[in-house]
């Protein structure tokens, strides 16, 4: 069984990097992440502002996500933004219990880790994805490609 890693890490990185007491300025952004033109489920999408600030979203099983910087869909801060993108899967490491359920008290070692999307997209440093959200830009499309290097 199949079984997504690196979500939950990704998720509470963005809330340590992204906690401020300042609301100010957040504007809602929601959009749309295609890899090799189709929507992929349950990635980490992080847009990383120039100034420090990170929003974060899961995206749907249709590639759609709502930014969310404290609350909710509550958006991202005006400006330029290295966007990542993360999902890896594990293959095996989790043993099935009585009833053939991932039972999750029983961990094994990984048997393989797959990189969904490229690791390029996965650091703000070596991601090529930058986007600059204005008070006009309330969607994004965010298209991946499989054979970036």
């Amino acid at each position: 069984m199949r079984l997504c890693i690196g979500l939950f890490v990704m998720a509470a990185l963005a809330l340590l990097r992204g906690c401020s007491s300042n609301e100010a300025g957040l504007l809602p952004v929601s959009g749309v992440v295609l890899l090799d033109g189709k929507p992929i489920a349950n990635a980490a999408v992080m847009f990383h502002h120039q100034g420090g600030q990170t929003a974060y979203a899961i995206t749907a099983a249709d590639g759609s996500f709502a930014l969310t910087t404290h609350d909710p869909g509550d958006g991202v801060l005006a400006g330029e933004h290295h966007v990542t993108v993360s999902l890896t899967v594990q293959e095996g490491g989790v043993q099935p219990n009585e009833k053939g359920l991932e039972d999750y008290t029983r961990p094994i070692v990984a048997e393989r880790l797959v990189n969904v999307v490229p690791k390029i997209y996965n650091a703000p440093n070596t991601s090529p994805v930058t986007v600059t959200i204005a008070k006009n830009v309330s969607r994004v499309k965010i298209e991946l490609s499989s054979s970036a290097r």
